[in-house]
């Protein structure tokens, strides 16, 4: 089951030196309207072997601070500030400021995504093996087709699948198997990053329990850190170790997973967790009133002002900011003095 899958998980990595480090990260889209601001100042680590959460709702800017980490944003979209650092053994990697080839050449072998539709991602008119040789011929162009399907065979077995998989097209396979070989696809070259972009959307809910299981055993096996984006609380509490929760482009909430749902900060991360869905309470479904501000010429203040019922007149005049307030725990909200701004 998930919870063991989790037990087994690194669950302190306070201590572990940060492999990914986004430092006020900003990604604009212009529009005939003028600018959005899909990701607005975003900053947060991700540790060596640790799985580090994104949660939101839609068009909080989860998916595109991941897809900025890949540097896959497409125009309109541009990245207009911030660093993403990868960390390693030679020193660190700003991934903003890269070329586009040194970004090719870095993707799979030392980051990778598993993206958020298998179906979108794979070509329907090649074969399953068909994206492996492109996968690993663009890194190791010498490396010999028997030695690739060698190589794809390893790779399928560890995802839970037959060899055989290789020989058959993207539409011959179930939704589930899709998803495997996308994992499959990301770990080819064992990179030390994996972000998993909502990979168990549209899946129904078995199935989703056992790709987050096999996902769970693929990381432990590489080593690699895992930076999970998704929607869904109970999923998220289920695998990751910390937690960032996302609103309106900016992060609202860090801290461990336990701390998080044992103590909730944030007043929109406290109804989130109160509109999961409980045996106690069958058939109660509590949401989240209202809806995200437009991105488009934001308001002054706290975005979430409109919809907290805890609102003060200095939300909606003053920003607040992403600050410590308790141990292993950060939050942007002006209920706790540290978030509020002095002036200089």
């Amino acid at each position: 089951m998930m919870q063991t899958a989790h037990a087994n998980a690194p669950r302190n990595a306070s201590d572990r030196p940060a492999i990914l480090t986004v430092d006020d990260l900003h990604v604009h889209f212009q529009t005939n309207r003028g600018i959005v601001k899909a990701v607005d100042g975003v900053s947060f680590d991700l540790r060596e072997g640790e799985r580090f959460g994104l949660v939101g709702e839609s068009g909080s800017g989860k998916s595109t601070t991941a897809l900025s980490i890949m540097r896959m944003i497409k125009p309109p979209g541009r990245i207009v500030g911030g660093k993403m650092l990868l960390h390693g053994k030679g020193g660190s990697t700003d991934l903003a400021q890269i070329s586009n080839e040194r970004v090719r050449e870095l993707r799979l072998s030392s980051v990778s995504l598993i993206p958020q539709g298998s179906m979108n991602s794979l070509n329907p008119v090649r074969r399953v093996r068909d994206h492996f040789d492109d996968s690993i011929l663009a890194h190791e162009p010498k490396m010999t087709k028997s030695a690739i399907r060698e190589r794809a065979a390893e790779l399928l077995t560890m995802v839970g699948l037959s060899r055989d998989v290789e020989k058959l097209y993207p539409h011959e396979l179930s939704g589930g198997m899709k998803q495997r070989v996308c994992i499959a696809l990301a770990i080819t070259l064992e990179p030390r990053v994996i972000i998993a972009d909502e990979p168990t959307s549209a899946l129904d809910v078995v199935v989703q329990r056992r790709i987050m299981e096999t996902l769970a055993s693929i990381q432990q096996k590489l080593g690699a850190s895992v930076l999970l984006v998704g929607h869904d609380m109970g999923l998220l509490a289920q695998f990751v170790d910390r937690l960032g929760v996302m609103y309106a482009g900016k992060l609202v909430e860090v801290g461990t997973i336990h701390e998080i749902f044992a103590a909730p900060k944030h007043p929109y991360t406290q109804m989130l967790i109160s509109s999961l869905p409980t045996l106690a309470e069958r058939g109660v479904f509590r949401g989240v009133p209202g809806i995200p501000p437009s991105l488009l010429n934001a308001p002054d203040g706290c975005l979430f002002y409109d919809r907290c019922p805890r609102h003060m007149d200095i939300c909606r005049q003053v920003t607040p900011v992403l600050a410590d307030v308790a141990p292993h725990q950060q939050a942007a909200c002006h209920l706790y003095p540290q978030s509020t701004p002095t002036s200089s």
